[in-house]
């Protein structure tokens, strides 16, 4: 799945590589979570893309309000279908800039999280939904969730599922047509991902710095953590 991720590049690079000319204030984020704003990339109605923001975590216009568990994940094989997702998918498809995202592989306190990225550590775009929402006061709250697939080589063995993410040529086919944009959920290709084993306080959406996407030894960190 996809419960935590990061975004580095700067908004300089972030605007060239889509193509859009917003400015948001942005900062290096090393450990993002659901329920957080985050920046998206839109298609207008009128076509022009465009830079902005919405809360990780997606809200069906119809609903009362955020469910229990933040609908931050939606599963490609269902996305079209589902009540929750499918009006999103067909109307409000959107980019997510990224740098890579993190998943668990074991349970309980020993699970360890990995870091996947790009081989070259460069920016790229998750595929992702978005939806309005208004409050019972009647501000509108823009939300999303980042759509899944099954996992490649690179991630199976830490998890059977994987962020989509979306190569340049896929950019305007993401965003345009419904029948481009199944074509477009599928793993992404193993070659071009690498997967390292970073620190746990990844599990902490507290922390929040560059230390938490360096490789680390499991066992010096588990020893480490025992003498704590």
């Amino acid at each position: 799945m996809c419960g935590r991720y990061f975004l580095t590049s700067p908004l300089a690079e972030i605007m060239a590589l889509f193509g859009v000319d917003q400015r948001l204030n942005l900062a290096a984020r090393y450990n993002i979570a659901p329920t957080q704003d985050i920046p998206i990339v839109i298609s207008d109605p009128n076509g022009t893309v465009r830079l902005t923001s919405a809360r990780w975590g997606l809200v069906p216009p119809w609903a009362d309000g955020p469910a229990a568990t933040p609908l931050h994940n939606a599963r490609g094989e269902s996305v079209a279908a589902k009540p929750a997702f499918r009006e999103a998918f067909s109307y409000r498809r959107c980019l997510i800039p990224a740098n890579g995202f993190f998943d668990w592989q074991g349970a309980g306190a020993a699970k360890q999280p990995y870091r996947f990225s790009l081989v070259d550590g460069g920016l790229f775009s998750f595929g992702g939904i978005y939806s309005p929402w208004r409050r019972h006061d009647g501000t509108v709250v823009q939300t999303c969730a980042i759509v899944t697939t099954e996992a490649n080589d690179t991630v199976r063995p830490i998890c059977h599922r994987m962020p989509v993410m979306v190569g340049t040529e896929d950019h305007t086919g993401w965003l345009g047509s419904n029948r481009t944009a199944g074509q477009v959920i599928r793993p992404f290709p193993l070659a071009s991902m690498t997967a390292v084993p970073v620190s746990r306080r990844v599990g902490d959406v507290r922390q929040d710095d560059s230390d938490l996407i360096e490789p680390v030894n499991p066992k010096e960190e588990e020893s480490q953590l025992t003498l704590l």
